[in-house]
Formats: structure tokens, sequence, C-alpha cells
């Protein structure tokens, strides 16, 4: 029985990390294109600036193309440790951090993207205790 290769410390550079919840959460609420707003309803044309505004604005078409996106980001990723994902760190993570501040930029928002040093144990192992 051959023993787990031992963890590696890795220290990530300077990554940059958006508050991501935020930045995801208003990407699936802002109407990012006229195609996914229903015909009438102006919410691309209209100040949003309430929560049920914005939420006049969701639809399922829109929350699944996002989805979509992010998922082609994962598929795309060819991380060797984590290949398919879009974990911190990796291609797939920065591609993602893109596609949320593209779309923020495109819906008039001036974005910042704050970096800082986070360590972890590199490769990630999962353990049962």
């Amino acid at each position: 029985m051959s023993r787990p290769r031992e963890p590696r410390r890795r220290r990530l550079g300077r990554r940059v990390i958006p508050v991501a919840m935020t930045g995801l959460l208003l990407t699936v609420l802002l109407p990012a294109t006229a195609a996914q707003a229903k015909p009438g309803n102006a919410c691309e044309n209209r100040n949003n600036n309430t929560y049920a505004k914005l939420l006049e604005c969701v639809t399922l078409e829109g929350v699944r193309a996002h989805q979509e996106q992010f998922q082609k980001i994962a598929d795309s990723n060819d991380d060797p440790f984590y290949p398919g994902s879009r974990a911190a760190g990796t291609k797939g993570y920065a591609d993602s951090v893109e596609y949320v501040a593209g779309k923020l930029r495109q819906a008039g928002y001036r974005v910042t993207l704050n970096e800082f040093d986070f360590e972890f144990v590199f490769p990630a192992l999962l353990q049962q205790l």
C-alpha cells in the first residue's frame, strides 16, 4: 500500500480576489443583456436601485445563461491539480473574476479588484476521519 503524497505548502502570490459573492450575486441579478429581459419592462434602461426593482429583472433564462458561462469557464480550466474547476489560484478562477468584472463594467459599475495574500495546503487532500 503506497503512502499518500505529503501535501506541500504553496504560498500563492498576490491574487485578485474580489468580493466574489457580491459580484456573482450582482452578475446574476443584473440584466446583463436586453435579450434576457422581458420585452417592454425596460430593465436595462431604468435605475434598478432597490432590491424589488432588481428582482423584477431577474429571469430564469438569465440565471441559466450565467451558470452556463461559469461551467464553460470551469470546463476550459486545465490546471494540473484542479482541472475543470474555478478554484482559487487557477486560471478558471481568474477567468471567472474577469467574467464577473466585465458584466459589472457593462452595467456601468466601476470595478475595483483588491489583492491580498492567502495561504493554503496545496494540493488540497480530502481525509475521512
